[in-house]
């Protein structure tokens, strides 16, 4: 199944994938993208929050209401999140990463960012402790997330931001 949130459509839908058959349709409400999905729920990011919906029964029509699981409303949104284990990082324009606990929408605390040069990245060459980033930039806020190995990498428009990570992305 694939699930599709078109910009230009009011609902979000999910397709069979062998049929093209539409198996439900929901009001897409704020919602700008899909952040994440788990067997029992869909992460959906809006501009200034995150919420969690239960994932529909086949069938389901436009005019059903669905009751969000959770809702966290976490200031301007820059980019697209990412999915870690458990966690659902967001990109923030206050230069932070809020980390959502999927299951309950509890947020786990802030990351700030900082910059480094993709050299030093693919050499991973990357320092210990926030100590010896002196010479590196906060960044003005992070973009689009990706997760890779024990790193939290943010692309935006005109910087490139590492964030370490306790365990390696599952």
């Amino acid at each position: 199944r694939v699930l599709l949130l078109s910009r230009f459509s009011d609902e979000l839908q999910c397709v069979e994938t062998l049929t093209g058959k539409l198996q439900w349709r929901i009001p897409r409400g704020e919602a700008i993208c899909i952040g994440a999905v788990t067997d029992d729920r869909i992460v959906l990011v809006g501009e200034r929050d995150v919420r969690a919906i239960p994932m529909p029964p086949d069938g389901t029509r436009l005019d059903a209401t669905i009751e969000p699981l959770w809702t966290q409303t976490v200031g301007p949104v820059t980019g697209r999140g990412v999915r870690v284990s458990d966690d659902f990082l967001v990109p923030l324009k206050s230069g932070r990463v809020a980390c959502l606990e999927l299951a309950t929408g509890r947020d786990r605390g802030f990351a700030v960012t900082r910059t480094f040069s993709p050299a030093t990245i693919r050499r991973r060459t990357l320092p210990e402790s926030d100590e010896v980033v002196e010479d590196h930039e906060l960044a003005p806020w992070p973009g689009n997330l990706i997760a890779c190995d024990d790193v939290i990498v943010s692309l935006g428009p005109n910087r490139l931001a590492v964030y370490p990570q306790a365990r390696a992305a599952q």
